[in-house]
Order: structure tokens, then sequence, then C-alpha cells
């Protein structure tokens, strides 16, 4: 701080880097040279001097600024798919901006999960809660039809025996007819896809199935899907 008549008043970046120098230096400056040129490197390495905004800033608002782009809600637009890859989420590219917000937001925690039913599930719907109704992960393992064990359509396919495999199922929402008519529907698949083999361990497959039906409600040889096992 310097004062001027008994009035604090903030230095000058120029005055700043002056007042640091030795005086030896201070008291040989008789044309104002060095201050000139410490007037130079002040409005590069601080805040700088132009009002009219045709001047960049100074490194120092750039260093201010620094925690706000690791911030997903903060960061600008085009540092977004920078971060979400630094975070090792491959499919952002088929995310439009404020979805990706979300997830580079959530999805840290939820890698703790992962390798598990739980994981796939909760990343699903981070990724695509606000456009489908329903996401459920089956990896009940399928076996062979065994008389007076199995339910037919329910808990066994008549099909060779498939391990690694599971089923995801979405639940569209209601007012949706047909899920796969329209290219947006097939876009939504798409994306639905790459983030599932994303998700899922290397060894596994899966089917993807829809359901066009209210939330709320189920269809008959659908049971509720059990809540705990590895995907």
């Amino acid at each position: 701080m310097l004062a001027v008549r008994g009035a604090p008043v903030v230095a000058e970046p120029a005055d700043r880097m002056f007042a640091s120098l030795p005086v030896v230096f201070r008291s040989r400056d008789e044309t104002d040279d060095l201050a000139r040129l410490l007037g130079v490197l002040g409005a590069f390495f601080f805040t700088g001097t132009a009002e009219d905004g045709d001047e960049p800033h100074g490194l120092e608002r750039y260093l201010e600024e620094i925690p706000a782009l690791f911030s997903p809600i903060d960061t600008r637009e085009e540092f977004l798919h920078w971060l979400a890859a630094w975070l090792s989420f491959t499919p952002h590219a088929l995310f439009p901006p404020e979805s990706l917000r979300r997830i580079i937001g959530g999805i840290v925690p939820v890698y703790g999960l992962r390798g598990t039913r739980d994981y796939l599930v909760r990343l699903l719907k981070l990724c695509f809660g606000d456009e489908v109704a329903q996401i459920e992960v089956d990896d009940r393992p399928s076996v062979g039809f065994t008389i007076g064990q199995s339910t037919l359509g329910v808990d066994t396919r008549l099909a060779v025996s498939r391990p690694f495999c599971f089923k995801v199922i979405i639940e569209h929402h209601a007012a949706q007819t047909d899920p796969m008519a329209s290219d947006e529907a097939q876009a939504l698949q798409h994306r639905l896809r790459a983030v599932i083999d994303f998700a899922k361990p290397a060894h596994t497959t899966y089917e993807l199935e829809w359901r066009a039906h209210p939330r709320g409600t189920r269809r008959r040889g659908h049971p509720p899907v059990s809540s705990g096992g590895a995907s």
C-alpha cells in the first residue's frame, strides 16, 4: 500500500515491482527508463491497464481463474471435454454441454463401485436420468430349463447358457409410442451402448431391451430385478 496525503491507495503494478527492487537500482533510475520497463512487465504479469477490453488480462488474472476451470459448473464450454477426458469418461463427445456438466460433477464417487451392477446402474442414471423413465440391470445367470425349478420366460430360456451376460432394461416415457422409430431414438440407443461398453467389465456381454409402458407398472413375465450382484 502507498499513502498519498494520508489516504491509503493500492500500488500500481509498476510501483509494486519497482518497490521490490534493491535500493541501488531504484536510486539510479534518473531517466525513469526502468520504471517504464517495469510498467510493461507489470501489465503482462498483473491485471493490465486496458479498460476497453481490447488487451488481454495479465497472468495474475488468469491464475485467479484457474480454479474455475476445474469446476464442472463454472468452467468454459470449450474446456468441458478436456475435463471429461481427464476424468476418464471417454464417451464425452456424445453428450451436450449441460449433460456433460452433470456427469463430470457426479462421476468420481461412482467410480468407487466399478465392476459392480450398482456402478452400471448409477452411471446410466447419471448420464440418462433425464431422458428415460427407468433404468434396470438384470445380472441374474441364465440357466437351462430345469423341471420343477424353472419358470419359462422369467428365470430361464430355451437356449444355450450364456455366462457373463447381463441385460440392460430401458423404460422410456409413456408419451413415446415407438422408442426406435426416430433418428433421435437411434442416437439415444447409440449413446446408451457407448456408456455401457465404457462401463462394463471387458469379459462380459449384454442385451439392451426397451419397454414401452408407464413408470410404476410392470409387464407380465418381467419380475423386479434383484438389487445385488456384480455386472
